[in-house]
């Protein structure tokens, strides 16, 4: 019986195989606090990622959308300062957004989700970085309640074409630049390619080679919490857990775990970094008006 059974597993599996269900992979998502140290805690088994309150500092982020190098970044109130959390994996680089089905869990007491970052190229020295959770996260997700936390899964393969979206500091997506980010529709972006942070057009030169190993050429999707737009960091200051992360990859699903990336915080006046982040800017606008 015994024996019978275990061939019918057997059987089974080649089924699926032979349908073409891809079998799951995994995938490792480096984290790393910027501007900070190890402001977050993964669980032992590493399938959960708590960011911890993002403190503020006083180092500064430059600007990345085509600026004279050096040029720091502006936000709601000056100079773009604080520090952010990020969790980044390279599984995506090189794929097409509409191939990509992200999926994860947040804890519901620790507030939503975290800002969501897919770093994008033409293929032709036009970089941008779509951020869904500043616009269009409703025409690209579902949510499903679970006990307490809820998952959140964004399917890029089956959107309207027409489908509002936010591309921030592009240089040369389009002929038009928004402030705090460019309004494209799904049909512009769709067929971009995803980039790694180091492709990503960097002021002043050198990029992230201040932050060490952090972050390696090909990560080009992040899960991101703090702030460096608002003075009282109001937004920053807040919590957030995420688990069980799934990314599915022109149809092979991969399972996600989190490993700490951290790097010693480099001195300020020795600080290279890529202005990006600026994802989270209209949350963060539009969760003072709703405050």
């Amino acid at each position: 019986m015994q024996a019978g059974i275990k061939g019918f597993v057997a059987l089974g599996v080649l089924a699926l195989l032979g349908a073409g269900i891809a079998q799951a992979d995994s995938m490792t998502w480096d984290v790393a606090t910027v501007h900070g140290q190890n402001e977050f805690t993964i669980s032992p088994d590493g399938t959960s990622l708590l960011y911890h309150e993002q403190g503020w500092t006083d180092y500064v982020w430059y600007q990345n959308n085509g600026s004279p190098e050096g040029t720091i970044a502006q936000g709601m109130y000056g100079d773009r300062t604080g520090m952010r959390t990020f969790a980044m994996t390279d599984v995506a680089y090189g794929q097409t957004l509409d191939n990509l089905i992200l999926s994860f869990e947040y804890h519901n007491t620790l507030g939503g989700y975290p800002t969501i970052n897919f770093f994008l190229t033409d293929g032709l020295g036009h970089y941008g970085i779509f951020a869904p959770t500043s616009s269009g996260i409703g025409a690209v997700s579902v949510i499903d309640p679970i006990n307490g936390w809820s998952r959140i899964t964004l399917d890029f393969t089956n959107v309207t074409t027409t489908a509002n979206m936010a591309v921030y500091e592009h240089n040369g997506l389009s002929t038009t630049y928004g402030d705090p980010f460019t309004n494209f529709q799904w049909a512009d972006i769709q067929d971009l390619t995803i980039a790694g942070v180091y492709d990503y057009q960097r002021s002043p030169t050198g990029g992230w080679d201040a932050w060490g190993t952090m972050f390696d050429a090909n990560h080009g999707l992040a899960l991101i919490w703090g702030d460096t737009v608002n003075s009282n960091n109001s937004y920053g200051s807040q919590m957030r857990e995420i688990a069980n992360l799934t990314l599915s990859v022109g149809g092979t699903q991969y399972t996600g775990t989190f490993e700490n990336a951290q790097a010693p915080v480099p001195e300020p006046a020795t600080i290279t970094v890529l202005g990006l982040g600026l994802g989270g800017l209209a949350l963060s606008r539009l969760r003072k008006r709703l405050g």
